[in-house]
């Protein structure tokens, strides 16, 4: 008798996705599993690290722009607690839930509404400017 809770995972599709840079939460999410099911097939595929996705490999690495970073994700969270930024859902799908992305560091309260799948897909193909 099989566990029902147990989904039957393509292994080599799941290190595939993977590998294009999805998220083990949007593979778990694909198979409908927990993130732990898949880092155990990883585990089992002697997959040691996650390969990193292309934007953070072309992500600058100089302190001014992680500082940028960081001062907008701060401002952004004190403009939702102070309620003069409000969430919307996904400008792309509509799912509710979303997080605020920057195009423009330099800019910190210009967000835009993305769900996580939309953001990853976006960072996928794009560079974040400042």
């Amino acid at each position: 008798m099989t566990n029902q809770n147990q989904t039957k995972i393509d292994k080599e599709q799941a290190l595939s996705m993977i590998a294009k840079g999805m998220s083990v939460i949007d593979v778990a999410a694909f198979y409908g599993c927990s993130r732990e099911r898949i880092y155990q097939v990883m585990r089992r595929a002697k997959v040691k690290t996650l390969p990193r996705s292309a934007w953070m490999l072309s992500y600058p690495k100089d302190d001014d722009m992680k500082k940028r970073r960081v001062m907008a994700t701060n401002m952004v969270g004190i403009a939702r607690q102070r309620g003069t930024l409000v969430q919307q859902p996904c400008e792309i799908c509509g799912k509710p839930e979303t997080v605020a992305h920057h195009d423009d560091y330099s800019k910190p309260l210009d967000v835009r509404w993305l769900c996580r799948c939309c953001h990853q897909s976006w960072h996928r193909e794009n560079i974040p400017l400042n």
